[in-house]
């Protein structure tokens, strides 16, 4: 046969013949379909196993994939996404962004179009450790060791759990680089001060100021006294103790307390260990059970000395007006647990019968939360006034998150008892002064009108507020006095002390002082600058003078 024949043998085939090649190519076709079947299906279940196991395709592809029916299999496995955010990493069923993914910095929004220093930008220093330990977390045993860490200038804090207390303390005030060779107090053979200690010489009870000689930093060790001859004799100035790596002796206060709060710096502590240096303050703090108080208390009298600290918040403050260069004093404020711990808002319900105005109806937080978010705040408010008023106003904040509830303290509480109606606000004085009666100035303008207005005498009214330093002010009166002016001062609500030298010096003026008043403590305020209570602190003065100025 030529290759003519052959070439046209499959057209000449007759039918039998045709019938034994046709169903081999049929055959060939159908297994190359089986084949790319099997692969797509290998393929598929190579990307189930990599992405999660037990995914649905149906609805599980759609969910994981959005754009996987736009843009094809491989936009879809690589998580593009239609609307610009970032691509999606697989962690089993959850599905995370990933800048969420950990150590991964998140970018500032898309759409931010402020300039780079309003954008808020992520933090590249250390992040510092807090305090992680709750005071309503249950111990499975009966002492608990904490180590904590703050950096110089920062608000330091501290509780041990409910029904502990604080037992034994291991600290050290020293450079952040330290902690590389020394991770902590106690890890280094430092002694644990423990509630023994602190009664043996008699820091305990602890008295309202306590006045530390400065320490010098490049003194010798050996010339530094022991930790048991830290108060000196016959003196009311404590050393400080021998270890250089303590350097804060006022934190042994913190013993035998529920909980500590206090603000670490080179003030408090009366001692800078490393001149020149940010420092790092390394604390090991151990709570131990009301339960095992024998261990520490070995007498009556000791015993019952631990048992009224324990049940009180240790919050010690730098006192900068009465410290120097060689003391300084730290006044320390023991606040009852219960008003720092024991807090909690009552029903919604019951809002408006506790004082509350307006409408006051979403559940507030639990009380776990609660004392969680406002311990911290409420220890370190030494008046039981300002207490409540902030544990009210949380209350009132979460009774209504768009400001419509009062709380008591900014209420005019009805005389008969009687409740008020939802959304029926009455102000107090406190939130809002009270209108008075406006005066008769037909006299003030006769004079304005006169002819020879220039010629008549003015009075002039003063407007004093008072801080501190009563000296200054008598020093300011004597040069501005004239019998025929008059002078209205208001002297800051926390200032009493001011308040009874400013009365003395006003009452030995005698006649002279008859144009002197001063506001009295019911009609006074906080007047820190910048806030809502000097503006009333002004009107209020300012009423006095009119009423000077302008007798009825």
């Amino acid at each position: 046969m030529d290759a003519s024949a052959v070439r046209c043998a499959p057209d000449n085939l007759g039918k039998d013949s045709a019938g034994t090649l046709w169903p081999f190519r049929r055959r060939s076709g159908v297994r190359r379909v089986m084949k790319f079947a099997l692969v797509t299906l290998l393929c598929c279940l190579l990307v189930e196993h990599c992405i999660g196991q037990g995914i649905d395709v149906k609805d599980d592809l759609k969910r994981r994939f959005p754009n996987l029916h736009k843009r094809g299999l491989l936009p879809g496995l690589l998580g593009k996404r239609a609307n610009g955010a970032p691509p999606q990493v697989g962690v089993g069923r959850q599905m995370l962004p990933a800048a969420q993914k950990p150590g991964a910095k998140a970018p500032p929004p898309a759409g931010d179009t402020r300039p780079r220093h309003l954008v808020p930008q992520p933090a590249n220093g250390p992040v510092i450790e807090l305090p992680m330990v709750k005071y309503h977390e249950v111990p499975w045993k009966n002492s608990v060791e904490h180590n904590f860490k703050w950096q110089e200038n920062q608000r330091s804090f501290f509780t041990c759990p409910r029904g502990y207390f604080i037992s034994e303390l291991s600290y050290r005030f020293d450079t952040a680089q330290s902690t590389l060779n020394r991770p902590w107090a106690s890890k280094q053979g430092s002694k644990m001060y423990t509630i023994a200690d602190k009664i043996a010489k008699k820091l305990s009870p602890e008295p309202r100021e306590a006045r530390l000689r400065r320490g010098e930093a490049n003194s010798p060790p050996n010339a530094r006294q022991h930790f048991m001859d830290m108060v000196a004799p016959g003196a009311q100035v404590i050393n400080q103790s021998p270890l250089t790596q303590t350097g804060c002796d006022p934190i042994l206060f913190c013993l035998g307390h529920q909980a500590c709060l206090f603000k670490i710096t080179v003030d408090l502590c009366g001692f800078d260990p490393v001149p020149g240096k940010r420092k790092m303050f390394f604390i090991t703090v151990k709570c131990t059970s009301d339960s095992d108080e024998g261990l520490y208390g070995k007498t009556k009298g000791a015993l019952e000395l631990m048992r009224r600290e324990r049940e009180h918040v240790m919050y010690i403050y730098f006192d900068e007006l009465h410290s120097d260069k060689t003391v300084t004093q730290d006044t320390l404020y023991q606040i009852p647990e219960e008003e720092v711990f024991g807090i909690s808002c009552p029903r919604p319900q019951m809002a408006l019968q506790n004082g509350y105005a307006g409408f006051c109806t979403q559940r507030t937080p639990s009380v776990e939360h609660m004392v969680e978010s406002l311990w911290k705040v409420l220890g370190r408010v030494p008046y039981r006034e300002c207490r409540q008023e902030l544990v009210q106003g949380y209350c009132a904040y979460h009774y209504n998150l768009t400001g419509g509830c009062v709380p008591p303290a900014f209420v005019e509480q009805p005389v008969d008892g009687t409740i008020a109606r939802p959304g029926e606000i009455h102000f107090s004085f406190k939130a809002m002064p009270k209108p008075g009666p406006r005066l008769d100035l037909s006299e003030h303008e006769k004079v304005l009108g006169d002819p020879h207005v220039s010629l008549i005498p003015a009075r002039l009214g003063f407007l004093i507020l008072a801080h501190t330093s009563p000296k200054t002010l008598d020093q300011l009166l004597r040069s501005v006095y004239r019998p025929y002016f008059h002078y209205v001062i208001h002297v800051d609500y926390r200032a009493d002390s001011v308040r009874d030298e400013i009365m003395d010096m006003v009452s030995q003026l005698g006649d002279k002082g008859h144009n002197i008043r001063v506001l009295p403590k019911e009609r006074s305020f906080v007047a820190s600058w910048g806030s809502f209570d000097i503006v009333r602190a002004e009107l209020e003065v300012r009423s006095d003078l009119d009423m000077l100025l302008y007798p009825d």
